[in-house]
Parts: structure tokens; sequence; C-alpha cells
């Protein structure tokens, strides 16, 4: 299905300090995934309406700041009024203010043109295919490129996760040079960009999953532009979080949310090879006990964590 327009439901909480807000939308965040709403974004508004399309991409320069509303995005309008009911109902409007709007699809895909920042790490330089490598610092040029088209999934490769799980990719690969072929599980793969990076050091097999089926649609185009890559590896696509077949892994990467990495802690573990890694990210850098602390009850242990402007990376392995 490709519909021409996509709803949006805004919720902005109506606190007053920094700390309440970040606080309330955490609480939020965590209850839109228990009730089945795990896919949103934190964006900002130009006033109190979502600007017309030719202004976009000025709300997009704002994305991720404190006083940002959430944004559950959805094709269907009808499911999007449920949900702003329930929150109504369930938080009152004296804590959140809900509206929603809409805009053409293809201008929301568009929008991140204009602001979308090129990533390095040791090992790749991360561009959509609107930008060119030629045109990026000499001292980049020598990195393999990664070339990466958003489609309808939000999120490129520009948010500090996606570039601290990349740091810890390469980190991986660099202290298991010797192993076989690595087993890998991208859990809300998003783009594609971990599971192609996996391929890069020639890991096989490789899943990744997706709740949303724009996501593996961009995947599966992501795969395709960068088969320099990909053509020697099995990347396989699968709508859900925890694969059906009864495939283990050397290393799981799991860049999605605090409360999902709590929740499919216990799998994760199921998953992992004796001695295999699990790459969390997605939280704040207050959350990393909690993880830390949930992977330890889970048998798991502690190997190391990065912070990038607040957020934060964890690394735990298997036993």
């Amino acid at each position: 299905m490709d519909p021409t327009h996509t709803y949006i439901l805004n919720i902005k909480p109506t606190l007053t300090t920094a700390n309440e807000i970040v606080e309330s939308k955490e609480q939020m965040k965590a209850w839109l995934t228990a009730n089945g709403f795990p896919i949103f974004l934190e964006a900002s508004l130009e006033g109190d309406f979502w600007p017309e399309e030719n202004e976009i991409s000025e709300a997009i320069k704002e994305l991720e700041t404190n006083n940002s509303p959430l944004q559950v995005y959805e094709y269907s309008k009808e499911k999007l009024v449920g949900l702003k009911n329930n929150i109504e109902l369930r938080f009152g409007k004296k804590i959140y203010t809900c509206f929603i709007t809409d805009i053409k699809t293809e201008a929301w895909q568009t929008g991140w043109k204009d602001f979308f920042s090129p990533i390095y790490t040791e090992h790749f330089v991360v561009l959509p295919p609107w930008l060119e490598k030629k045109d990026q610092p000499e001292e980049f040029q020598k990195l393999q490129l990664m070339v990466i088209e958003p489609g309808a999934a939000f999120g490129t490769g520009q948010h500090e996760t996606t570039y601290l799980c990349l740091k810890a990719v390469e980190k991986y690969f660099a202290d298991n040079k010797k192993q076989p072929p690595i087993a890998a599980l991208d859990v809300g793969t998003g783009t594609g960009i971990l599971a192609i990076a996996c391929a890069y050091f020639d890991s096989k097999p490789i899943i990744a999953t997706d709740i949303d089926q724009d996501s593996l649609k961009a995947t599966e185009t992501n795969v395709l532009l960068n088969k320099f890559m990909t053509k020697k590896a099995d990347i396989e696509l699968e709508l859900g979080s925890i694969p059906k077949s009864e495939n283990q892994f050397d290393l799981i990467l799991a860049n999605i949310l605090k409360q999902p990495l709590l929740d499919l802690m216990p799998d994760f573990v199921k998953k992992l090879n004796p001695g295999g890694q699990l790459i969390l990210s997605g939280f704040l850098s207050d959350n990393v006990e909690e993880l830390k602390d949930c992977a330890m009850q889970n048998q798991l242990s502690y190997v190391s964590h990065q912070l990038k402007n607040n957020w934060a990376c964890l690394v735990v392995q298997k036993s």
C-alpha cells in the first residue's frame, strides 16, 4: 500500500520544567508501546500546527528537542482518533494536548533531505542518494560509502543512537576477526544501516526484523543500493521483533526504545549463543543502569557503554 497522506497525532506535554517534560514523555512512550503504538517521532512544530508542506524542513530542524511533541504517524486517521480519545481519557487534557494533522506522504519523505547530515565512523561514511562522496571532506574519502534511502521509514542514521551502534559494531568485529562467520540479528532495523554494516564485515546469516512494513521496504531498497557490501550476504527480512526460526546468533543489535528492550531481554538471551554479544540502544543515558540491571538479572554480563548527547549504547555478553 502506498497511501497519499500520512496522519500524525501530536502529543504535547503541558508541563513546564525540562525534567517534568522529559519524564512525562518517557512515561507516554512506555504507554504507547504497551498499547500497540511503538512507532513514533519526537518532532518540533511551528506554533500549534504542522507547517505547510514547503515549511516541513523548518520543523525537521528541531527534531528531538525537549520541548518537541511526540508524534505518532499512521495511514489510518480513524486509528489515531481512537488513540487521541484514549490518551485524553487516561491522562486528561491538563497533562497532554493532542491534535491530529496530515501531510502528503511524499512531502513527509522528502522533508528530511534538506537537513540530513553525513555520518562518519572509523569504516563508514553514510550518505543519502542525493549527496555524493566526492563532495565530502578529503579525510573521509577512504571510508566505505553506505548509501541509505530513508523511504517512508523514519530515521536515516543521523540519530546519535545509530552512530553509537555503528561504532559498537565496528569494535565487535575488530575484536572477533578470527571467528567463523558471525550470525547477526538486527531487531528494529529501520532503514537497515546496522544489518548492512554487518554484511560489510562478512556476517552470515543476517536477519533484520521490524514491526513496521515501511521499514522493511526501506531496508530492502538499501540492501540493493549497497550491493557491493551485501551481495555475498544472506540478509533475511522479517516482520516482527524476534524471528520465528530456531536460528541462534552471535551478535544481536536492538536500537529501539527502553521499554521494548526491557520486555525483550529474556528473548534476546534465548536467541544469543554462549559468548555472544547484545548491543542495545535507543534510550537516554539516565536509563543505562536500569538496562544494565535488567541484563544482569537475565544472566548477561556488562561489557561497556558509550554516550553521545545524552543518548546511550550498552553492550552486554552471554556467558
